[in-house]
């Protein structure tokens, strides 16, 4: 297992919401993919495009915030990697093209992390009597 899968798995308790869950699910499930694709050929690129453009197909399906919308833009983003590195036709750029591939897949684990970690927080703080100051919402306006 690599880290970015163990980081995903240890993200699990964080991601329990129904959309939430759909959004790790299909994260786990191209990165276990990827992973795969990547270990019986040296270049899968266009497995690659297939993969991503299912996951962001699943993640973009009726977003519900603002960090399921960007952990979509980030695999439209790879998708659009995928492209460039086929149209460069570069075989020593795989290495600037595997890098750019990590660095999307850690930001939108982090994203995921701290989209579970907040709601876990805010859940914290109505126990204990805490009220998050919110000016960007109207509703806060109100109370």
């Amino acid at each position: 297992m690599t880290n970015w899968q163990i980081a995903m798995l240890a993200a699990l308790p964080l991601c329990l919401g129904p959309v939430r869950f759909r959004t790790w699910a299909a994260m786990l499930a191209s990165g276990l993919a990827g992973h795969w694709i990547s270990s019986l050929y040296p270049a899968p690129v266009l497995a690659f495009v297939l993969i991503d453009v299912v996951a962001a197909l699943i993640i973009l399906a009726r977003p519900k915030g603002v960090f399921q919308h960007y952990i979509g833009c980030i695999y439209v983003g790879m998708i659009c990697s995928h492209v460039g590195y086929i149209f460069a036709s570069n075989p020593l750029a795989i290495t600037v093209y595997y890098g750019l591939l990590t660095a999307a897949g850690w930001l939108a684990w982090f994203l995921l992390f701290c989209w579970g970690a907040g709601d876990v927080g805010k859940r914290i703080g109505a126990r204990l009597g805490i009220r998050w100051f919110a000016p960007h919402r109207p509703s806060a306006a109100r109370q």
